[in-house]
């Protein structure tokens, strides 16, 4: 590389890193990275709380479904509702101000759909009876059981407000607000941290039901606060857009039902990896009592890792690739993309090789303490091994994902999925029959990894298409 040559980079680096996207992207990041840290600190108190011990098990359990709802419902709904209400703004040209009510007499209809199907979802988890558990712990007691469903029941305010939050968040970023909604989730996390510890001497083990839910609950507040502030009056007419529900004759012209197909096909994907915990803590609870609790635990870490590094990609690989896919030769695509493989495997391999080196001194600092004991330390080091071995290829996911994703590959990216789960769930039991625990932990990095070189393949095969 001559000295001209470094110059441009050096230019193209710092325009880049002087872009708005650049600085929202650090700032998300920075108090994401606070907030996960606030989390982990949770962590460790529970650990220290709990150990690894049966009532554990069933709160994880109980915490699967409104946590895989919670992303579908208000993650997956967020990502199909911000382009739909872009292209509202776009299509009305008769003035800033028609824009603006044509937008917020949408984003009342979209929001009144979304609180109908989180409202239905919340009413058939607490259809649920205890015995239906029996599907989250196939080996547990009646008991344990009427434990989960009294725990799951207790999370449905959790699952209600944390779909609701996403979407909330996402409309304040929208509108250019991305401190705001960062402050109100480290606040969120600090409620659940402060709540656990001042309630658990009282409610035991329901004490982190409690603190889960103060925690949404105070993040919903700020976030409506924040709505108002970056919204107005939006709110105002909602019974009139209400009343105008379906005075729209087309879907051209009425965008609801575009919206809802857009977030149906999201949600189709994402519900096929979603099932993954599931299964991985379904055959954990074949394992023994605890089993599942030290599959969650050592995945905290590395999950955290993984979310922060992540969180970036996403934000940056989207918009990067789709304008490549577009406006660049196939032969530049392909060059982008092994340039991304390479510099994701210089990041993210001495990280993982850090984190299995140090893992067990890592449990240690952070877990063993209470009734967390040496022994269950040792069990978590191992699964957190294979956690940390997965990062380098869980980042090649994304990356590889977002690029499918720019090349408009939904079909390709579907039917990966879904054999994926199903060799996932294969891999999990065969191994957990040999390795216990650490034979999910090493099932979950397999799967990454053939995720990663599938989709890497799908891309080279396309890049090296005829045009």
């Amino acid at each position: 590389m001559n000295g001209e040559q470094l110059s441009m980079l050096m230019r193209k680096l710092r325009e880049e890193c002087s872009s708005r996207l650049a600085r929202d992207s650090f700032l998300v990041l920075l108090f994401n990275g606070l907030a996960r840290g606030i989390g982990m600190g949770k962590e460790m108190l529970i650990a220290a709380l709990f150990g690894l011990g049966g009532q554990l098990d069933a709160y994880v359990l109980a915490l699967l479904a409104p946590a895989f709802l919670a992303n579908l419902l208000g993650a997956n709904f967020s990502s199909a509702l911000i382009p739909a209400l872009g292209r509202v703004s776009a299509r009305n040209t008769s003035g800033a101000l028609a824009a603006s009510n044509a937008a917020g007499s949408f984003l009342v209809r979209a929001l009144t759909a979304q609180a109908l199907l989180v409202a239905l979802a919340a009413l058939a988890l607490a259809l649920l009876p205890a015995s239906a558990m029996v599907v989250l712990s196939p080996d547990a007691t009646p008991e344990r059981l009427v434990l989960t469903k009294a725990l799951l029941t207790g999370l449905l305010p959790l699952f209600i407000l944390s779909s609701l939050n996403h979407v909330l968040g996402s409309l304040v970023n929208y509108r250019g607000d991305f401190k705001g909604p960062a402050l109100a989730a480290t606040t969120g996390a600090l409620t659940i941290l402060l709540g656990i510890f001042l309630l658990h001497g009282g409610l035991g083990i329901h004490a982190l039901v409690a603190g889960l839910n103060l925690g949404a609950a105070v993040e919903f507040g700020l976030l409506i606060r924040l709505m108002g502030r970056a919204w107005g009056g939006v709110f105002d007419g909602w019974l009139n857009a209400l009343r105008d529900w379906r005075s729209k004759p087309s879907s051209e012209e009425n965008p609801l039902p575009a919206l809802l197909r857009g977030w149906g096909l999201l949600a189709l994907g994402a519900s096929l990896f979603g099932l993954t915990p599931f299964i991985n803590n379904a055959i954990a609870s074949t394992l023994g009592e605890g089993s599942v609790a030290a599959l969650s635990y050592a995945a905290k870490l590395p999950a955290g890792f993984s979310a922060l590094l992540g969180l970036t990609l996403s934000t940056v690989l989207l918009p990067h690739f789709t304008d490549m896919a577009h406006n660049a030769p196939r032969e530049a695509l392909l060059a982008s993309c092994q340039g991304m493989v390479k510099r994701l495997a210089l990041v993210s391999a001495p990280l993982a090789l850090a984190g299995i080196l140090a893992s067990p001194l890592l449990v240690e600092l952070l877990f063993q303490r209470g009734r967390f004991d040496a022994q269950a330390a040792q069990t978590v080091s191992a699964g957190q091994v294979w956690f940390f071995a997965q990062l380098p290829f869980f980042l090649l996911s994304i990356g590889a994902a977002r690029m499918l994703q720019a090349l408009s590959q939904f079909r390709f990216l579907l039917l990966l999925q879904a054999v994926l789960l199903a060799a996932s769930g294969l891999m999990s039991f065969g191994l957990s029959r040999v390795m216990g625990v650490t034979g999910i932990a090493a099932s979950s990095a397999l799967m990454h990894a053939l995720f990663a070189g599938a989709a890497l393949w799908a891309v080279w095969r396309h890049c090296r298409r005829p045009a």
